[in-house]
Parts: structure tokens; C-alpha cells; sequence
């Protein structure tokens, strides 16, 4: 039997070692079903390492495991970084790959890549397994897949030891596959016919185990969790195992379903959040995605919620056919005059291969990337600056922040001198800040970017003067992690850096998916995957996409509280100084006020890590 090797990649981002969802529990599935039905050895490659990895971190790390065949689960946020994968192990390895997820739709060119040797459309278990048994099939290319049985019957990874849920501390538990509703910008509903549901006792075995094993939240991934029979009756069960809301739920559901005795039932069994797609008030937007909303009942259901505390997060969608500015102005007053805004979520619609609105987008005029997320552009109702206005009209209305700047979260120095900072996730070391000096070499800059973290930082240091010595050095770590975003950190450069220049020349991958997700970010087309950071007494702007300016401040003068409130001429602030008592006494002072103030960072290591430990803890792995 073939050795197999199953990787999911994750969301790209700026933050180095935060948190990302990455939890791979497609693989774990297929891991599952071959153990059972077969004889054949099934990897997941490691968790940790998939998420923080870079490119040539993870490239190697495949070589080195050798196996027969690779299987890729393909989302609009990794198809490219996944297939630019797939292609390198081919010339190196040799392996047959595999794709699958919901990228893998017949109508998506992308997944029509040479590199893959076989498709699978929908659900993966029983094609997976016939993969293994039956080598003929290779030969057809691709499969549609839809596996009740192996759903109902399969195992639990958490329970098996296949999935931790240390990690992101979090445990996913699927519970239903199909949805009820045909809502046309969604694929969920188009991957398969019919409903199936796990057993109540399966489901009941999965949180008994999280409850045991102190798992903090269990999100149930059912599409709309309303559409389970004898749901109720369930909830009750919970209730009994998680009598005191030890662990916390959360998932999906129609708010027009919900009644002061579900609301009841649904807070004793310890759930917390709910996600409720309102997406528009519109009637004529409503017809035309298939999703109707009585919108008295709605509110209802959200109000039963509120009065058990159960925080309802409310999805609104820019730019849906036969939406327009005015429709969507009002579907924003209808939030906030109904009391439905104590946390919503809008976003732009995207247009995912194999959906309605995707086969519909030319007679419907909609126009969108043409590359993931596939972000709508322009529609018969909204013009692109209309889309910019509706979101900055939604910042306005509900007080909140939709498109936020990375956060600052820099360091360069152990003990006052330059340190490159190392992390470690599945026992393999990664390189997440390489630090540039004057002796740094090429030979440096190549062992570096072969185990640079994702994202990673490359910091130029003021005796790093020989501009086009770091530019090969930065071309170096990009070009063997063509995929994988980076922030450049320039501290007290004699002269303002050609940031524009060495954006455009470096070779990363264009438009990488960065670009596209992070485009209402600013004005200016293009980068948005490479961070450009100045730190300087005297900061100036950098006139690049993704460019900002730090003020730095020594260890000798201690910003107050008011200068970090008032930097009207920076992005952020550095504190330059060693990590002592006295700068921990001054940063515990301020960690209660930093979401007042402008954006810190700390020059030294130590420091950074405590203080994202008093401001940010939960929101990093390391």
C-alpha cells in the first residue's frame, strides 16, 4: 500500500504566530476512513508546521517524509501557495497528488493544474479509499464524491488522537452534511443532495469527550444547526454533560427559527455565539440569492438570544444582486434600530467557483477578481468607490472597524544587540525574524530562507548600509518562499528606503491572495503581501501599499501615556530598550490602556513576547 501524506495550508497573514483556524479536519477524515477500509499508511503532516511553516520549510519537510501520494485540501485562501506546492514535489519527489475541498469545483480552471494528478469533487472518503484500493482509477482524473456512510459510522479524529485541539484551542465537531437552503452565493448546499446527520449519540460521545478533556469551545460546523430533527431533545442531553457551561458552544443558524424555548434550551447546554446570515433586507436581493427573511421573526429570534446572553453575530453582504447603496443603507439602519449590532459582520460578496451567482455572474452584470477571493468589483448597483462607501458608511453607522492595518508586533534585539528570533512548532525550528547587519551574507540569506516561518521578517539594521546587498539578500528569502508574506523592518536607515522600487522587483507571487483580500485596504493598486516598516526618531511616510512608520523611542526616555496617545506624525511607536524590571514595571502600567493608544512595539524580544502576554494572550500560539 502507498504512503500518503495529507497537507492543508492556512489563511495567509501578517501576524507572525497568531492563531489561524487551521485546523485540518477534512484530512483527519480521510485519515479515518483509509485506517478503516484499508491497509494503507495516512499521514496528516503536522498541524503546527502546516500553519507557521514557510514554503521552503514545508517543500523540505514533504521531501524529507517521501511519500507515495500527496493530498492537498484546496481553499480559495491556499489553491495557489498549494499548487506552486504540488509542483515543486514533483520535481523533487515524484509524488502523485490528490486534490480536493471546496476550491475543487468543476467550473475552477485553477484546479485544472498539471501538477494535479487527480481531482475530487465533493465529499472525499469513499473516493479516497478507492484511490488506495484501486490504482486503475488514477487514470480517470477525477471523481465526484458523497459518503452518508462514512459520515455516520466514520470515527471521531479528536477521540482517535488524530486531531489536538490544543493548538488553536478550539475542537470542531461536524455534526450534519447538506444543507436545507439554496442560498446562491453559498457552494455548501451544491456539493451534495440531501441531509445527513450524525447519530444524538455520536454527537453527544464528541462533547462528553470535549467537556473531559477541558476543551474551552466546541463549534458545531452545521450549516444551519436548526435543520436537525429532535434538535431540542439534543440540547437537553448536552445540557446534562456540560451542566455549568465549562465548555462553550458556538455555530450556525436560522434566527427565524429560534423561540424563547430554544433560546432557553440552547443557553443551558452552554452555547455562547451564534452566526446568523442576515446578508440584506432587500426583497428583490433576497429573491434573487434564494433567501428569504421574515425580518419580524428575525429580530424575535435575535432577542430571545440577547435575553439568555448568547451573543448573536449578524452577517450583512456588500454588493448582492439587486442590492444596491440605498437598499444596503437600509439594511444597515434595520441593524442598528433593531438592536442587532453587538457584533456584525460585513463583507463584500464573493463570487466561489461552483456556485449560482459564479454560473449567473455575466447575465446577472457582475464583475469580479478574477483570482481568489474572488471579491465583487462592480455590480448593476453598486460601482467600486459605491462598495468603498458602504464600507466606510458601515465603520461610520456601527462604530466598528472593518479593514484594520496588521498589528505592530516587531523585535530585533537580545540583551541590546542584534538576534534573529526562532520558533518552534512541531519540534522543528523556524526562523520568524531574520535580523540584517553588515556581516550578514548570501550564504546567510539562502540557510535563513530555507526555514523562514509564514509570515517571517527580515530587519534591516542602521550598519546594514549596502542598499543593493540587502536587496539580493531580501530576493534570496522571497524567492525561495515565493508564496509566503513578509514584513521588511527598516530601523534608522541613513537615507528613506526605495520601498516602491524593492516591492516591485522582489518575486513574490502576483496577485497573491494578499492582494486581492486586503485591496479596500488602501487606495493605491497593488502589494499588499509585503509589510514595509520604517522605524525612526524622525519617521517618515513610506509612499508604498502596506507602508508605515514607526517612531522610535530610547530607553533613557520612556514615552507617557500622552505621547502614546499623540503621535500624529507615526503609525506606532518602538521602545528601543532592554528588557529590565523597569521596563516591564512601565509596560504593565500601560497594557491597561494600549487599545487607546497608538499601536507598540519593543526592540528586544523578551519585551515584545511579555507584552503581547498582558495585551494579546489568547491571540497567539507563540
Amino acid at each position: 500500500m502507498p504512503h500518503t501524506l495529507l497537507l492543508q495550508l492556512p489563511v495567509p497573514r501578517h501576524q507572525v504566530g497568531a492563531k489561524s483556524g487551521n485546523i485540518p479536519l477534512g484530512p483527519a477524515c480521510l485519515k479515518l476512513a483509509a485506517e478503516t477500509h484499508t491497509d494503507a499508511s495516512v499521514e496528516i503532516f503536522p498541524e503546527t508546521l502546516a500553519t507557521h511553516g514557510g514554503d521552503a520549510a514545508i517543500l523540505e519537510e514533504i521531501c524529507k517524509k517521501r511519500p507515495d501520494i500527496l493530498g492537498l485540501t484546496l481553499t480559495c485562501w491556499n489553491v495557489e501557495r498549494s499548487l506552486h506546492l504540488a509542483e515543486e514535489v514533483k520535481k523533487r519527489c515524484g509524488a502523485r497528488i490528490v486534490a480536493g475541498g471546496p476550491e475543487v469545483t468543476v467550473d475552477n480552471p485553477l484546479t485544472r493544474h498539471p501538477a494535479i494528478d487527480f481531482r475530487v469533487y465533493g465529499e472525499g472518503e469513499e473516493v479516497f479509499v478507492k484511490l488506495l484500493k484501486e490504482p486503475g482509477l488514477w487514470d480517470q482524473g477525477e471523481a465526484s464524491g458523497c459518503a452518508p456512510e462514512f459520515f455516520m459510522h466514520g470515527k471521531n479524529p479528536y477521540i482517535e488522537n488524530i486531531l489536538d485541539p490544543g493548538p488553536e484551542e478550539i475542537m470542531l465537531l461536524e455534526t450534519q452534511r447538506g444543507c436545507p437552503y439554496g442560498c446562491k452565493f453559498c457552494y455548501y448546499n451544491k456539493a451534495r443532495k440531501g441531509l445527513t446527520f450524525l447519530s444524538d449519540e455520536k454527537v453527544l460521545e464528541g462533547i462528553r469527550w470535549a467537556v473531559c478533556s477541558g476543551v474551552k469551545e466546541l463549534y458545531l460546523l452545521d450549516p444551519s444547526l436548526n435543520a436537525r430533527p429532535g434538535l431540542k431533545d439534543l440540547l437537553k442531553e448536552i445540557a446534562k454533560i456540560n451542566p455549568h457551561g465549562a465548555l462553550a458552544l458556538r455555530s450556525e443558524i436560522r434566527a427565524e427559527w429560534i423561540d424563547a424555548e430554544a433560546a432557553e434550551l440552547f443557553a443551558a447546554a452552554g452555547f455562547t455565539v451564534f452566526e446568523i446570515g442576515l446578508q440584506s433586507t432587500c426583497r428583490k436581493a433576497q429573491k434573487l440569492m434564494g433567501r428569504n427573511t421574515d425580518l419580524t421573526r428575525f429580530v424575535e429570534g435575535v432577542s430571545h438570544l440577547k435575553g439568555h446572553g448568547i451573543l448573536s453575530t449578524v452577517d450583512l453582504i456588500i454588493g448582492l444582486p439587486g442590492d444596491d447603496l440605498t437598499s444596503f443603507s437600509s439594511s444597515l439602519r434595520f441593524v442598528k434600530e433593531n438592536g442587532l449590532d453587538d457584533d456584525v459582520q460585513v463583507f463584500p460578496l464573493a463570487l466561489l467557483p461552483g456556485t449560482a451567482f459564479r454560473q449567473e455572474s455575466e447575465s446577472l452584470g457582475l464583475r469580479f477578481q478574477e483570482k481568489p477571493p474572488y471579491t465583487i468589483i462592480e455590480t448593476p448597483g453598486f460601482s467600486p468607490d459605491e462598495i468603498t462607501l458602504a464600507m466606510d458608511w458601515t465603520e461610520s453607522l456601527l462604530d466598528m472597524d472593518l479593514m484594520t492595518p496588521p498589528e505592530v508586533n516587531l523585535s530585533w534585539k537580545t540583551e541590546g544587540l542584534p538576534a534573529h528570533r526562532s520558533v518552534t512548532p512541531e519540534d522543528r525550528e523556524l526562523m520568524a525574524t531574520f535580523v540584517v547587519t553588515n556581516e550578514t551574507t548570501q550564504d546567510d540569506a539562502r540557510h535563513a530562507a530555507a526555514r523562514l516561518s509564514y509570515p517571517y521578517q527580515v530587519v534591516i539594521t542602521p550598519e546594514a548600509t549596502d542598499d543593493e546587498s540587502v536587496f539580493r539578500i531580501l530576493a534570496e528569502c522571497v524567492s525561495r518562499n515565493p508564496h509566503t508574506p513578509c514584513e521588511i523592518i527598516w530601523v534608522e536607515p541613513d537615507s528613506l528606503p526605495d520601498a516602491v522600487r524593492i516591492v516591485a522587483e522582489l518575486p513574490l507571487f502576483r496577485p497573491h491572495f494578499l492582494d486581492n483580500e486586503l485591496a479596500l485596504l488602501d487606495h493605491r493598486p497593488g502589494n499588499r503581501a509585503i509589510l514595509c516598516t520604517l522605524v525612526s526618531t524622525d519617521p517618515h511616510p513610506l509612499p508604498v501599499p502596506m507602508g508605515r512608520s514607526l517612531k522610535r523611542f530610547s530607553g533613557d526616555a520612556l514615552p507617557t501615556r500622552d505621547a502614546l496617545e499623540d503621535l500624529n506624525d507615526a503609525d506606532g511607536a518602538v521602545i528601543d530598550a532592554p528588557d529590565t524590571e523597569a521596563l516591564q514595571a512601565w509596560q504593565e502600567s500601560m497594557a491597561p490602556h494600549a487599545d487607546e493608544m497608538f499601536p507598540i512595539a519593543f526592540s528586544d524580544h523578551g519585551a515584545m513576547a511579555y507584552w503581547r502576554e498582558l495585551t494579546r494572550d489568547g491571540d497567539w500560539v507563540f
